[in-house]
């Protein structure tokens, strides 16, 4: 199985044990997020990346875990609009920020008391 990477972390670095449920769980609301893009290359790669860290060796509970932050990611989605930059190659035209939006949905307030309250539950 091919190792997984969190947020937050290099290849050389191990997590600490009682961080890397956090950061576990942090990724996976990044991945979601990915996987609930337009682009096509950013579902894909959200689908795969979401898949191996459910089927990582932390075995999330599908109920308890997976499906609260699921339904978070996706209102926090609908909450806040997609980041955008003028597009320097051309100047009247936006252009979207989806890895950089993925990431704020993750700081949020209400995704962080969520992901508090279940690693609290696995303490």
């Amino acid at each position: 199985m091919l190792p997984v990477l969190a947020l937050g972390h290099t290849l050389n670095e191990t997590p600490k044990p009682d961080n890397h449920l956090q950061h576990g769980l942090s990724a996976y609301v990044n991945a979601t997020c990915l996987a609930n893009q337009k682009e096509a290359y950013l579902v894909e790669q959200g689908y795969a990346w979401a898949n191996a860290i459910v089927m990582s060796e932390m075995a999330y509970d599908f109920e308890r875990v997976v499906l609260p932050l699921n339904a978070a990611v996706k209102k926090a989605m609908v909450n806040k609009p997609m980041l955008m930059v003028l597009d320097e190659s051309a100047p009247t035209k936006s252009k979207s920020l989806p890895l950089a939006y993925c990431y704020e949905i993750s700081l949020q307030a209400d995704i962080q008391a969520l992901i508090s309250e279940l690693l609290d539950h696995e303490s």
